[in-house]
């Protein structure tokens, strides 16, 4: 059987720091609609932000500019067990201008800001038999 312990905020934003994508959920007409991407994070005026890039066209951005409520779930297995977090916020479009991709079918590209407004983790342990 599994046990587990929550996490602390600190240890969620250790494993933000550590993970190398998250899954990103957002909704359109109370349907949800998630994608793993890869992403960074900062701080700004003390809040944690998430940022994700993203093509201009696509469903999760006009999820988004429907809908700016998203929620991010990022895990990784560690010699601990596995850590889970569950992060929600406001997501904002940050529209690029200039060319960041050589594959000719991103014309343009955009950032994805999120805002974190509440965030959750989880460590699971290990099976012991």
């Amino acid at each position: 059987m599994y046990s587990y312990d929550n996490m602390t905020q600190e240890q969620i934003i250790q494993l933000i720091k550590c993970a190398k994508f998250a899954d990103l959920a957002v909704s359109e007409d109370n349907k949800p609609y998630c994608i793993p991407m890869y992403y960074s994070h900062g701080f700004q005026d003390g809040k944690l932000i998430i940022y994700m890039e993203s093509s201009d066209c696509g469903k999760k951005i006009s999820c988004i500019k429907n809908n700016a409520n998203v929620c991010v779930a990022i895990e990784r297995s560690s010699e601990r067990g596995m850590e889970s977090a569950v992060i929600f916020g406001k997501a904002i479009i940050l529209k690029h201008i200039n060319e960041c991709h050589k594959d000719e079918q991103f014309q343009c590209c955009s950032s994805i800001k999120i805002t974190v407004t509440e965030m959750s983790g989880r460590l699971y342990k290990h099976c012991r038999l």
